[in-house]
């Protein structure tokens, strides 16, 4: 395997990578695509961490050079990997939204509410600024 993932979340503490894969021609777009579990300390992965302004690193690319992926650590059937993505991507989606519907914070016994910022606030629903 040959490629590159950019802003991969907790990339430099991973022992494993969930990976979407082209194994089939680019031609078959929908059906070309392969789920493998990637061991992070593989030889020819290379995590370089994206450093924000504190010097923290969330974010990450991985590169990866002619890893070697035994086929027991493939998910699924070869080029069968559309079908597992979208169903992982939708429990995905339902957490964030599930953390998005958590925006309200208790302390103690009073209740602290998120509102967005004035930036995502409709400009029609803005007060006039002259």
């Amino acid at each position: 395997m040959t490629g590159q993932k950019v802003w991969t979340s907790h990339a430099a503490r991973a022992d494993v990578f969930f990976t979407l894969v082209r194994t089939g021609t680019a031609a078959s777009r929908r059906h070309g695509i392969s789920h493998l579990i990637v061991d992070a300390h593989a030889p020819g992965i290379e995590v370089r961490p994206l450093r924000d302004l504190t010097g923290g690193h969330l974010f990450a690319e991985v590169f990866f050079d002619e890893v070697r992926v035994p086929v027991a650590d493939r998910v699924g059937e070869e080029n069968g990997g559309r079908p597992l993505v979208r169903t992982s991507l939708g429990h995905e989606r339902a957490a964030g939204a599930m953390n998005q519907a958590m925006d309200q914070a208790y302390i103690g016994s009073s209740t602290v509410t998120v509102k967005p910022p004035s930036a995502l606030t409709p400009a029609a629903n803005r007060p006039p600024t002259d």
